[in-house]
């Protein structure tokens, strides 16, 4: 029979004690409580920061919706420098582009936040072929760093591909703001 200074946890528990602090049953409960705290308080953040992310892509993805149907209406309503305008205003917020494409791919018009550049001919492929379906309904996707929904509307003289896009840079940059806070709350607590 082994004795049991010899037993593998009390060579651990051994160690352990190599820390001042831990020799004493104080010690070592406030020890333990500290790491017991800190790992809930860590699991807790990664859930509420994984909850956040979601929630915040779902938002922008009812957003791009809503945004769409509302540029669709805007594009079959209305035609020239009233439509152009009408779009315009509809990229009120950071990292929004709005791109209608005629039936051969060529972009009609296009309007952008500030913070946003150009769309690509990357982006204006996978939009066409996001509309090529003839989709009345939006159709969802990403490329890149952007969030874009298409739909097919009638441009004449046939049926083009309106685009709604938006930055995930600004999803992103609000992601890390609410984590860096959970995280100075979390120590705080602590």
């Amino acid at each position: 029979m082994r004795h049991f200074f010899q037993q593998p946890f009390y060579r651990l528990f051994h160690h352990l004690r190599l820390f001042p602090f831990m020799r004493t049953l104080r010690g070592r409960l406030t020890s333990f409580y500290i790491v017991s705290t800190f790992c809930a308080f860590t699991l807790l953040a990664l859930l509420f920061s994984v909850v956040f992310f979601v929630t915040l892509h779902n938002q922008i993805d009812h957003h791009i919706h809503v945004v769409i149907n509302e540029a669709k209406q805007i594009v079959e309503g209305y035609t020239g420098e009233e439509r152009g305008r009408l779009l315009k205003n509809l990229v009120s917020t950071q990292g929004m582009t709005v791109v209608l494409l005629s039936p051969d791919g060529s972009p009609i018009l296009q309007t952008n936040s500030a913070d946003v550049s150009i769309v690509t001919e990357h982006h204006m492929q996978k939009l066409m072929i996001a509309g090529e379906r003839g989709n009345t309904q939006p159709v969802h996707f990403r490329v890149g760093n952007m969030t874009f929904a298409s739909v097919t509307v009638h441009e004449s003289p046939g049926e083009g591909v309106l685009g709604v896009g938006y930055s995930t840079a600004v999803i992103e940059k609000t992601f890390r703001s609410i984590v860096l806070l959970i995280l100075v709350v979390m120590f705080a607590t602590l």
